[in-house]
């Protein structure tokens, strides 16, 4: 474990992928925030409200639970994507944390509803 934010920071943004085969929560929020994509299991159940986050094919990849053949696909894919689509990624990561999970989001949406 680390809480050093700069080193996370720079492990985060330079990964090809976070994986993370069980239960999500901010960790999503996390490495999407740093524009890198999030792979994780298809059981939402399990998940946090934070997988929501991330949209299959663009900003991350689900996998089936379990299935440690489909697993290795979703990571070889964003291993081996190409430049203008990681910088697709990155931008469509940054947006869907900007728009939805930042604190300045949460907290005008929270305002509104106790409003």
């Amino acid at each position: 474990p680390s809480f050093d934010e700069e080193k996370n920071a720079e492990l985060l943004y330079n990964a090809a992928a976070c994986v993370s085969p069980s239960n999500i929560g901010l960790t999503a929020v996390h490495s999407l925030t740093y524009g890198t994509p999030v792979i994780t299991n298809d059981y939402f159940n399990g998940h946090g409200p934070e997988f929501e986050a991330i949209t299959d094919g663009i900003t991350g990849s689900f996998f089936k639970e379990n299935d440690t053949a489909d697993l290795a696909d979703k990571i070889e894919y964003w291993c081996n994507i190409a430049h203008e689509e990681r910088q697709r990624c990155r931008k469509a990561a940054r947006n869907t944390v900007e728009s939805e999970w930042s604190v300045a989001y949460q907290t005008a949406l929270l305002t509104k509803l106790f409003n």
